[in-house]
């Protein structure tokens, strides 16, 4: 089973929730010490270079924020939004739109943070970054 119509969308295939197998659900991360065979290989389609965040900064404390990213164009499912280096949970909402999710453990200490999109399994496709600021509290 995939989230999505791969009629419509065949980027749907990669976003695998479940594997039914003779009426048995397969563990279809291969946790058990599996090994892929194929090599990673580049995405198809390259990462944005320019990224705008919306809104540009949050407060200091206030807890989970959203975040809008956008470009011109060039975003597919397998991206993904950093926020200082690390991995946020992130939304695809169109090819020049990506929601990312700004944990509230991120917004505890005021400072700039980079914003970055990546391809997902290809640490070379990087997004130039943009600057999340977390202003101090009143």
């Amino acid at each position: 089973m995939v989230d999505g119509d791969p009629l419509k969308d065949i980027w749907a295939t990669q976003n695998v929730k479940t594997v039914v197998l003779g009426g048995k659900v397969v563990d279809h991360d291969f946790h058990a010490n599996y090994r892929n065979p194929i090599p990673a290989i580049r995405a198809w389609r390259a990462t944005p270079q320019e990224i705008e965040i919306s809104p540009r900064a949050v407060t200091q404390g206030s807890g989970a924020a959203t975040i809008k990213v956008t470009a011109r164009r060039g975003f597919d499912r397998f991206h993904r939004v950093m926020i200082n280096g690390k991995e946020v949970a992130t939304r695809f909402v169109n090819a020049t739109e990506l929601e990312a999710i700004v944990p509230p453990q991120m917004t505890r200490d005021a400072g700039s943070y980079p914003v970055m999109v990546v391809g997902q399994g290809d640490s070379a496709s990087k997004s130039a970054p943009s600057y999340l600021i977390v202003s101090f509290k009143n």
